[in-house]
């Protein structure tokens, strides 16, 4: 996924303008036609659609207990429900933060730097290439120092180069902070959701899942209109800061809660053992 990632990220930097020069339209990230960013995006759908088909073809254990849609929703088969929010209110925390930056980044090149689309291309496929790299180093550093500390220092290293990415005088430097800051907060994704997963009972991982994953997204809807304004009014300083200081709090309150739970999880492994 990854390693496609990368080539997806280079080739949607170049699609836009691709397709208007070859159908005659004018060029470029400011003044290029809509058309070749609209043909990019029908192919980016084509392909989401034609990913489904395999999907379809995977064979579910029927041996498994199917749930009700009802207990689901009405979350009946929720029993770690502290456990729950104690990972939802750091995910959201993050969340909130990220709304500010992470999806306005290519936005904030443009502005600030006047990036081509080329090389806002080229600077996520780079993010792509680290993120695997990270996901790879991610297993190593959690038997070294323990699936909560890998997760909480990951994200406090990233701290420091999401300000640089905002204090940069130039691309080059900027887009170096950004690649270092997505490869480890991502790093700590992989251990995050694992840990998350021993932590709560099989009924409850699609849940917890969808929990969590809700936790993040809400805010960040809230916070990127908010960033989007500032930005529009070439204020780059205070998202950034904004970003850093929830990711703090967030990784702090990560710490707090789950110190002592991996611990107890180790234990009670070796006792069935």
């Amino acid at each position: 996924m990854i390693i496609m990632g990368v080539v997806g990220s280079y080739v949607g930097g170049v699609m836009p303008d691709s397709f208007n020069a070859f159908l005659g339209y004018s060029t470029g990230l400011e003044f290029g036609s809509p058309i070749g960013y609209r043909i990019a995006l029908v192919v980016s759908v084509g392909l989401a659609l034609i990913a489904a088909f395999p999907i379809l073809l995977i064979k579910e254990n029927k041996a498994v207990q199917r749930q009700k849609m009802i207990d689901f929703l009405a979350l009946r088969n929720i029993r770690s429900h502290q456990t729950i929010v104690k990972f939802m209110i750091p995910t959201a925390l993050v969340g909130f933060g990220a709304g500010f930056i992470v999806p306005l980044l290519k936005n904030f090149f443009d502005l600030k730097f006047h990036a081509t689309m080329e090389q806002i291309g080229i600077i996520s496929a780079l993010g792509s290439v680290t993120l695997a790299v990270g996901v790879l180093a991610a297993p190593l550093l959690s038997s070294k120092l323990g699936k909560v500390k890998s997760i909480v220092m990951c994200q406090f290293s990233s701290m420091p180069f999401i300000m640089l990415i905002t204090l940069s005088p130039n691309l080059t430097l900027a887009s170096t902070a950004y690649v270092a800051r997505g490869a480890l907060m991502n790093m700590a994704g992989p251990v995050s959701s694992t840990l998350q997963m021993e932590l709560v009972t099989e009924k409850e991982r699609a849940t917890t899942n969808g929990l969590v994953i809700m936790a993040d997204n809400v805010p960040r809807a809230v916070t990127a209109s908010i960033s989007g304004v500032m930005m529009t009014g070439n204020d780059f300083y205070t998202p950034f800061l904004f970003t850093t200081v929830t990711y703090f709090i967030a990784s702090s309150l990560y710490y707090v809660f789950f110190r002592k739970a991996e611990s107890s999880l180790n234990n009670a492994s070796k006792l069935l053992n």
